[in-house]
């Protein structure tokens, strides 16, 4: 049987992320004042790790400026010069969130465009990384996707809408298919990556076994691509 043709998308550029050994991900400040030193940033990194706590034992309505201050140790006027209100505490708190996860993905990205490794693969590893990034706080994962969810940016759904994009032409140049069917296979695949983790992240079924619901999506992946 002759061989399906290659699909032939351009690729896009990915400059491979180059993390600094002990590297930190610095927490973000509020819409009021940037932390640049480092005592500001201790300051604001306490915040955010005090509505944190909060939120995934107490949850978001027990999560007040000054409920947040006390568990933090700083008096409310220090929260107040670097977030507006506690909203602004809890998009920083997501922003943060974020910053942690997108390394994994732009490296998941970058080896699936240097070509050296089954997509399958990368795209198993990457459900996997992703697993383990967000396994140690199970509670906060799950307000983080339902409490606070709302305050996802538009921008910031369209840059993961973008990442998907990304991928899935990366990916479809890979695959032994015609370019149109290449396209939807990845596109799929990628979908699917991303729904999964986050699930399985966030939300994960209670009435569903896990290591089976891994096993299938793996299953999955190896039909797509």
């Amino acid at each position: 049987m002759p061989r399906k043709p290659k699909s032939s998308f351009p690729l896009p550029a990915v400059t491979p992320p180059t993390p600094t050994p002990g590297a930190r991900i610095s927490d973000p400040g509020g819409s009021r004042k940037a932390a640049r030193q480092t005592r500001s940033r201790d300051t604001v990194s306490a915040i955010l790790e005090a509505a944190a706590r909060i939120l995934e034992t107490k949850g978001y309505a027990a999560a007040s400026t000054n409920a947040i201050a006390r568990a933090a140790g700083v008096s409310v006027g220090s929260l107040y010069q670097y977030f507006a209100d506690r909203d602004d505490v809890f998009r920083a708190l997501a922003a943060r969130h974020r910053a942690g996860i997108h390394p994994i993905i732009a490296g998941a990205i970058a080896r699936m465009a240097k070509g050296d490794e089954p997509p399958a693969r990368i795209l198993t590893t990457l459900l996997e990384d992703l697993l383990e990034a967000h396994g140690d706080r199970p509670a906060l994962m799950h307000s983080l996707e339902t409490e606070l969810a709302r305050f996802q940016s538009p921008e910031g759904i369209l840059a993961e809408a973008g990442k998907v994009e990304q991928a899935a032409r990366i990916l479809a140049a890979r695959l032994p298919r015609p370019p149109a069917e290449a396209l939807a296979h990845a596109w799929l695949a990628t979908e699917l990556t991303a729904l999964v983790s986050r699930r399985l992240a966030h939300d994960p079924p209670a009435w569903a076994d896990v290591a089976e619901v891994r096993a299938a999506y793996a299953r999955a992946l190896g039909a797509l691509v």
